[in-house]
């Protein structure tokens, strides 16, 4: 914790000689974004208006993206219930290069965040501004990476929702709603709603269709027996 307060204070050392106009407040609504999310804080929702444009871009390994956005208000409550999730997993970042530029008399805040958990960064781009007395962040636009998963090969550390890590495992079957596999200790089926983003993409792409269902034999034509 040390250390992120460090972080902390060095980014907005940054902050105040590049937007030396704004009001502290402003300026120090990041530090306490980062804060929040470090203590995996729910509160961290109430940083955003209610009307806040959030969009991501994920990018995939062959090259292609995809941009999303995300009502405010959904967004909020996805971040407060994946706060318990993001705890068990050790899901933390860290931020660099963090600049501050004034935009249509807002403040954009952009970093490089570091997920210790994917290991990979991406940038972020936060405007801020003032509403009803209350500065808040009223655009969000990230980046995420997409990991190349291939279930034909053994996946070394399987990282799940529910904070459990399954080592060496095997997929055997990609069904509807679950992968059957086995790992180091165990096997069974692991839901999608378990799985990291990236396995529940694949295996929804990817996934074995129900058979369909079969219909009656069919009774021979006597008309085509007479024929023959």
């Amino acid at each position: 914790m040390k250390s992120l307060k460090s972080l902390v204070i060095v980014l907005f050392l940054d902050v105040n000689v590049l937007a030396q106009s704004f009001p502290k407040e402003a300026t120090q609504l990041f530090e306490r974004y980062v804060a929040l999310e470090a203590k995996f804080d729910p509160a961290i929702a109430d940083l955003y208006a209610d009307d806040a444009m959030i969009k991501n871009t994920r990018r995939y390994p062959d090259g292609t993206s995809r941009t999303m956005s995300l009502p405010a208000p959904t967004y909020k409550e996805l971040i407060r219930t994946s706060m318990p999730t993001a705890k068990a997993r050790g899901d933390t970042n860290q931020y660099s290069g963090m600049t501050s530029k004034v935009e249509d008399g807002k403040l954009r805040v952009t970093a490089t965040r570091y997920s210790d958990l994917k290991k990979h960064s991406s940038p972020l781009s936060l405007l801020i501004t003032q509403r009803a007395g209350r500065w808040l962040i009223v655009e969000e636009l990230s980046e995420s990476v997409a990991i190349a998963v291939d279930f034909n090969r053994p996946i070394r550390e399987l990282r799940l929702l529910d904070g459990r890590t399954l080592s060496n495992v095997f997929v055997m079957s990609v069904g509807e709603n679950h992968l059957s596999a086995r790992w180091r200790g165990g096997q069974g089926n692991l839901p999608y709603d378990l799985l990291p983003e990236e396995y529940r993409e694949a295996a929804t792409k990817m996934r074995t269709p129900k058979p369909a269902p079969s219909d009656a034999p069919t009774k021979p034509n006597p008309a085509q027996k007479k024929e023959k």
